[in-house]
């Protein structure tokens, strides 16, 4: 098992997507799914529906599980509930920078 590359708080790793993760997120939630193997659609239209902190929640716990990240189900919902932006933006750049490397 490994643990996240990026912290909690990278934000300046990636301001674009500290951007777009505060401003439309359902792009960040639709992107992350697409890295996931998920329904882009589905999440794409989520943030809309429900609250920001259910999708950060639900997305970092499958991120997790995708990538055998070290953690808890517990651990992802207090993340979520707290920041739900920074678990987004540490989500994005896990898939999204560790493909660029």
């Amino acid at each position: 098992m490994a643990e996240f590359k990026y912290k909690l708080c990278d934000i300046c790793i990636s301001p674009r997507t500290s951007v777009e993760v505060c401003c439309v997120p359902c792009l960040t939630a639709r992107n992350i799914a697409i890295s996931t193997d998920e329904s882009e659609m589905l999440y794409l239209l989520l943030p809309l529906i429900v609250p920001l902190h259910s999708v950060a929640i639900i997305q970092r716990n499958r991120v997790r599980r995708v990538r055998n990240i070290i953690g808890s189900d517990f651990e992802d919902l207090a993340i979520g509930l707290c920041c739900p932006w920074c678990s987004m933006v540490q989500c994005h750049n896990e898939f999204m920078l560790t493909i660029k490397r």
